[in-house]
Formats: structure tokens, sequence, C-alpha cells
């Protein structure tokens, strides 16, 4: 490894990026950590200007989009910014996130490395596309689509796979000899009353993560296709009106009295969530799914960043369920099939 003090946080650009940036390569001689090195592109994500940035060592992913000239002419500034804000994402202490950037030294810019590091950076990007609907238009820092992108898996070696934040953690691990993460946790059961027993799930979930993202956690534990429309509801209190948590804006056309509606990726478990609480997750409104979720435990802190699965009660019942037609002349009736849950934990 390089000493602290020697190593730059080496940025190596396309010859498009560094055209928009007007910056000639910097004809660094000494070889460079790679932990600590990242190739750059420009690339077009609904016809603004993105900076994708892609760890050497790791493949790891950081997104600038909407970058304008002004953005530009501070592009260190948002470069580092955006590693930090990506990293504490992520839910890495904040003092090892520090520690990397301080420790990377003044951003230098080079050319690409080799073509097999511009064939990586345009799987990155193409990868990136695939979560092109879910930018944050109003945050030039899209965490959100840069830690998707980095959990798709890619080749490690021969036959070997790995997801970029995977990789990126454990080389973070190796560099600085401990765990990385303190990650306020929530702890939440979630009953499906059907006949007979209830279905019953236990999950241990980030509270960083938004509503919508709990959705596709909660579609994960219980089987379901994430084929329709869901919701969460959070009774009226003394002081405030019922809300409902959304998936669209669609769904504003449909608000009757004084109910508050929120588009449920632009909020957060933490900004709702408190122990004993109760509130309910309904999928399919044909034919009200009810979940209702109650909230056993807050942890201040955990060492791992994932949502996992602690408790199975309950066999699930799939969406293709008996449904039987009443017709004129005869009756038709569709079959039934049954999926029972053999795995006791999933990781999300």
């Amino acid at each position: 490894f390089m000493e602290k003090g020697e190593m730059n946080m080496l940025i190596q650009g396309t010859k498009k990026i560094l055209d928009q940036l007007n910056i000639k390569p910097a004809g660094l001689t000494a070889p460079q950590e790679e932990l600590f090195s990242w190739h750059a592109n420009l690339v077009t994500m609904k016809r603004r200007k993105t900076v994708l940035l892609m760890n050497d060592a790791t493949r790891y992913i950081v997104v600038l989009w909407g970058m304008k000239q002004n953005e530009f002419q501070n592009i260190d500034y948002w470069l580092t910014e955006g590693l930090r804000q990506t990293m504490l994402a992520e839910q890495i202490k904040p003092e090892l996130v520090e520690r990397y950037l301080n420790e990377a030294g003044a951003i230098k810019f080079e050319k690409t490395k080799n073509r097999s590091q511009t064939a990586k950076l345009n799987q990155v990007k193409e990868t990136l596309f695939y979560f092109e609907d879910e930018l944050s238009t109003n945050s030039v820092i899209q965490t959100g689509i840069a830690i998707k992108s980095s959990k798709r898996p890619v080749g490690s070696g021969p036959g070997n796979y790995i997801s970029p934040n995977e990789w990126f953690y454990t080389e973070l691990r190796k560099w600085y000899g401990q765990e990385l993460f303190k990650c306020p946790m929530v702890e939440l059961e979630i009953r499906l009353q059907l006949e007979g027993e209830p279905v019953v799930r236990q999950i241990t979930v980030p509270l960083s993560r938004t509503f919508q993202e709990l959705h596709k956690i909660l579609q994960a534990s219980f089987e379901w296709s994430d084929s329709h429309l869901h919701e969460f509801r959070f009774a009226a209190q003394a002081e405030s009106p019922e809300v409902r948590l959304v998936m669209d804006e669609e769904a504003f056309e449909y608000s009757y009295g004084e109910e508050k509606l929120i588009l449920e990726h632009e909020v957060r478990l933490v900004d709702y969530l408190t122990e004993n609480l109760s509130f309910q997750y309904v999928y399919d409104f044909g034919d009200d799914w009810e979940h209702v979720i109650l909230v056993k435990r807050i942890w201040d802190e955990k060492d791992f960043n994932h949502a996992v699965c602690t408790r199975v009660k309950g066999n699930l019942v799939t969406e293709v369920k008996i449904r039987i037609s009443l017709l004129e002349s005869s009756a038709a009736a569709a079959g039934e099939f049954i999926s029972l849950i053999t795995a006791v934990c999933f990781v999300f």
C-alpha cells in the first residue's frame, strides 16, 4: 500500500468528460492505489449531462446528474461531495468516510487507463440506465440509483460474481481493519390475516430506507409479484389527519376529506416510525390484502446496512387464487397455486 500523503484521488476520464472540463491529463507517473482511483465518463440521462464515476478496484458507482456549467467549474467539490453523500447513504460510519476522503488526497485527472477499464465503464453506464426513471430530479447527487446500480453483480474473476457495493465494503474493511457500518434499525412485525392462522413476518430494516424501499422488502418477504397498486396508511392522531403514503401522483386524484397524501419515495422510515406504532400496508386494491405492521423496536445502531427477515410464521398464497366467474350458461373456476416459503430469512 502507498503511504498516506503520497496518494491522489485519481480521476481517469474519457475524452468526452476531459473536453467538457477543459482539463489536460496530469501525467502522473507514480502508481496509484486502486481503492482511491476512479474512472469517469460523461453521459446523458433524461436530456441532462450526467457524470458517472466508477471505482477502479471494485466498480462501485457514484452519479452526478443535471450538471451545468457552474457544477463543472466546481468539479472537485461535486466529485468529493458525491462520493461522501453516497457512502453516507450506505450507512458507512461518518468518521470512516472522512478518513477515506482525507487519505485520498487532492483530485488529479488523467486519461482512461486502458480498454478494459473503458469497457467496464461502458457496462456500468448500461446498468445505470435501468434506473433512469428513478432519478431524483431535485438533486445533483443521485445516491439512490447509484446504490441500486452498485448492487447488480459484476464479474470479479473467472466464474466469480459479486456486487460492487459488497466488493467496495470488503476492500474498505481490509484497508481500515474494522467494521464499516453504524446503521439505525427498526424491527417490524407484519401480519397478513388469511383464513385460519395469520401469516407473520418479522423484519429488521434500516431506518434510512424510504417507504418505497420498504414496499419492495415487503413484496420479497411475502412473495408477492409487485403487479398491483399499494399504499401505506397511518391512522389519524389527535392533532393530525390520516396519512396515506402513495406510489404515484395519480393517487392524489382520489383524496377524500382531510387525509394527507405523500409520495412514498419522498418519506423515510425515520420520519414516521416510533416504537409501538401500528400502521397498514395495503396491496392490491381489488382484493385488499391488508398487512398490519407493528413497530416493535428501534436500535440506534447496528453493524450491518441491509434488511433481514428474522421470523417466519404461516404459509403464503400467491396472487393466482381461486376465482369463480358465474356465466349465464356455465361456471368456470380458475386454478389455485400455493407457494410455501421454506427460507427462514432473506437479505434485501
